[in-house]
């Protein structure tokens, strides 16, 4: 069955397809509605505990995203997305290590990492709408 779908994809039954776009956009409108927005001055303990959470969010994400069944002619694409989130996790995870020792330098250095996965999804977001027109 994969073979044959990797040489004609458009054998693949439509709601494979739409079953896994459908999915897609739940996974992603969810998370950008629980991203978590952190002002300067915001105390130790919040900030600790946001973060914390929204490592447990990202975790559930790749969890949902690794269980979703995706056609072949879009696995790629599946594992741009699932390896994006995970690089939010670890650059989250980075946060919470350098919030927690006070360190400056590396919580400078995991936010810009941060912002450059942000870009990486916003650019991830419209490729995915291209693809899907």
């Amino acid at each position: 069955m994969q073979a044959i779908a990797t040489h004609c994809p458009e054998l693949i039954p439509d709601y494979l397809v739409d079953n896994w776009r459908t999915q897609i956009a739940k996974i992603i409108d969810d998370y950008n509605q629980n991203q978590i927005v952190m002002e300067e001055g915001t105390p130790l303990l919040v900030a600790i505990s946001k973060t914390q959470q929204m490592i447990e969010k990202l975790k559930e994400i790749e969890f949902k995203l690794e269980s979703v069944l995706t056609p072949v002619h879009k696995r790629n694409l599946h594992e741009e997305l699932i390896d994006l989130f995970r690089a939010m996790r670890h650059s989250f995870q980075d946060m919470l290590n350098a919030i927690e020792k006070n360190d400056q330098k590396n919580l400078q250095l995991a936010l810009n990492k941060h912002q450059e996965n942000s870009i990486a999804m916003q650019e991830f977001t419209k490729k995915y709408l291209m693809s899907e027109v």
